[in-house]
């Protein structure tokens, strides 16, 4: 099993990953924590996240330079997610489609626009 990580507002995936106040880890031996992000920089962020040995990270919008640095430190992003925090977990865990399922609305979590890439750290919906 991957140690992944989903940042989290009252439950649910953040909207933004650059102004998360927390986020989820579930590591490799199933347990749980939360790590408070609130007062860290983007570097900080991925750092703890690499530090915690996450794998996968996922979250709502992201800019491209968030995304980047996760990318940076070997961590997938797979964003533009929406939902209960535990449910998108639980998802994951089950190999159920996240960034299909998920996604936020005008967002398919799949091939989007003419640019025949997976886009991650752009918006879907343009």
């Amino acid at each position: 099993m991957e140690t992944i990580a989903i940042t989290n507002w009252n439950d649910i995936v953040s909207p933004l990953y650059d102004s998360a106040c927390s986020i989820k880890i579930l590591a490799t031996d199933g347990s749980r924590k939360v790590v408070d992000v609130r007062r860290m920089s983007l570097v900080d962020k991925a750092e703890a996240c690499s530090k915690e040995g996450v794998t996968v990270l996922m979250c709502g919008a992201i800019s491209n330079i968030g995304n980047a640095i996760l990318q940076d430190k070997n961590i997938k992003v797979l964003a533009w997610i929406r939902g209960s925090v535990d449910e998108v977990i639980d998802a994951y865990l089950n190999d159920v489609n996240v960034a299909e399922r998920y996604s936020m609305p005008g967002c398919r979590g799949k091939l989007c626009g003419k640019s025949k890439q997976f886009r991650h750290h752009r918006s879907c919906c343009d």
